[in-house]
């Protein structure tokens, strides 16, 4: 069956942060906008992502401040104190759906058009418009027109046939934090000691789980601050988290009742494949936690001779257009890291360049941003990071490091928040800062001063000279910048 629907300025297919900021975004300017979605408003993040993390990472936080920091606050508590583990995913499945429902009814508001179902790029150019395909459940497609596309299709776990995943014992992060997960198991394997599995590690491990992480490299969260890593590596320990480094997959067992994961040392030889090289763990559940997938196949891409490598979807990196002129795509799906923040920045970008070129709205061409971008793993202590970490930036520049941590300061003492450091890495030559890493208390609010220094280009001399309030976990900035600032001038100093 097949309804044929009428034309709008912008056709969004993937209604995920990406897609429903730049359809929030286009009707700000007076913008007919469809949206096409085939799972739930509001995407992965809000479902199966970053919202669940965080739903189970505060209850935990609460849970630990009420154990462990009641009688250090000089509260006495009494009698059995437990997480209830189904009670906390009632609350996060309660958090997830008021949330998506808020994001309906912002794009109900906005007389956004939404379209359930799977959307496809069937033809069209940019001067005539695009014909698109949104094919629901039940098999009925509408076609839409569309003067301008934005594709925000997002990514989803990575898979491999040899993995078995059944998702009931082998399972990705989607099974995981998805709202019919209500009942945990004894004991996980984590293939992946990336940020999601070690998002998942800490979250879990807590509730009770053991936990056993195998890791490809040499480190847990390989990409971040070595210090910050070891770190990590300790609390882990201290959570009774076991850390298999340097261990490559052989292959997965699924028994009766448990789950056998092989692995073989990594890096390996040829030599190596003999019968005492392998390791054996065993676990009620094997959590596969190898990275993301970007979903840019099966919606008409190719057909239009889209360049598209190693599933990315290739975009001017100032204007978020593909290489099919008039269709846009933004956040995950693109070439970009698959963080929220960057689909948010990526949808203003390809939103304002979308309407601009059809030259009949008030709004001018927006180039693309990516050179401050903070993000934050949601272990505890929170990490959170922006811009080089020191051990890149040496590669590039002369630098300096300043660092202070949290057990030095004020506020942190009072709030019993005494874990982590900040470490700010700043050019020698001119003193601009270069990045930073924080692991500890409220990271994520620390980082974001920073990325506001780096983003207006200040030097770490001006941002030491900002004025915070006393006592305030704020202050970590300004004390770990002072510790790389050179107060005398040249001539005092001679």
């Amino acid at each position: 069956m097949l309804i044929k629907k009428d034309e709008f300025d912008i056709v969004i297919i993937g209604a995920g942060p990406g897609g429903y900021h730049s359809a929030l975004r286009a009707t700000q300017s007076g913008a007919r906008v469809a949206i096409i979605e085939k799972n739930e408003i509001g995407g992965s993040c809000t479902s199966i992502g970053c919202i669940p993390i965080q739903c189970f990472d505060t209850s935990i936080k609460q849970f630990d401040d009420i154990k462990k920091k009641s009688f250090f606050f000089g509260a006495s508590i009494s009698g059995d104190i437990h997480l209830d583990f189904k009670a906390v995913v009632a609350r996060k499945n309660k958090v997830v759906r008021e949330l998506i429902a808020r994001i309906e009814a912002l794009m109900n508001l906005a007389k956004v058009r939404i379209f359930r179902g799977v959307g496809k790029v069937i033809s069209g150019n940019a001067e005539a418009g695009f014909l698109v395909a949104c094919t629901d459940q039940a098999g009925t497609s509408t076609e839409l027109i569309g003067k301008r596309i934005i594709i925000a299709t997002g990514s989803v776990p990575s898979t491999i046939p040899v993995f078995n995943i059944d998702h009931e014992r082998i399972i990705t992060s989607d099974d995981l934090l998805k709202a019919s997960f209500t009942s945990l198991p004894k004991s996980m394997i984590i293939i992946g000691g990336g940020v999601i599995g070690c998002e998942c590690a800490n979250i879990f491990s807590r509730f009770g789980v053991d936990i056993t992480i195998i890791e490809f490299l040499e480190s847990i969260l390989p990409v971040e601050d070595e210090e910050v890593a070891e770190v990590m590596k300790k609390e882990f320990e201290a959570l009774g988290i076991k850390v298999h480094t340097n261990n490559l997959l052989h292959r997965i067992e699924k028994n009766l009742d448990s789950i056998k994961v092989i692995t073989i040392p990594a890096p390996f030889r040829d030599s190596d494949m003999k019968l005492d090289a392998y390791n054996e763990f065993e676990a009620e559940m094997c959590l596969i936690s190898i990275g993301r997938v970007r979903q840019s196949t099966g919606i008409g891409l190719e057909a239009l001779g889209m360049q598209i490598g190693n599933d990315r979807i290739i975009v001017d990196t100032n204007t978020c257009e593909t290489t099919v002129k008039g269709i846009y795509a933004v956040g995950d799906v693109t070439n970009s890291l698959l963080l929220a923040q960057l689909a948010f920045h990526d949808g203003d970008v390809a939103t304002a360049n979308a309407l601009a070129s059809l030259g009949k709205f008030n709004i001018k061409p927006r180039p693309r941003e990516h050179f401050v971008v903070p993000y934050t793993i949601y272990t505890n202590p929170t990490i959170a990071s922006v811009g080089l970490r020191e051990f890149d930036a040496k590669k590039i520049y002369k630098v300096k490091t300043g660092k202070y941590f949290y057990n030095k300061l004020e506020q942190a003492r009072c709030l019993g928040e005494e874990k982590g450091f900040l470490k700010i890495v700043v050019n020698q030559e001119n003193d601009k800062i270069l990045g930073a890493t924080c692991i500890g208390y409220a990271a994520a609010e620390i980082i974001a001063e920073v990325s506001v220094a780096m983003y207006h280009d200040l030097t770490a001399k001006q941002l030491v000279e900002v004025v915070h309030s006393h006592p305030t976990i704020s202050e970590l900035v300004i004390k770990a910048v002072d510790g790389v600032v050179e107060w005398k001038s040249k001539k005092q100093a001679t």
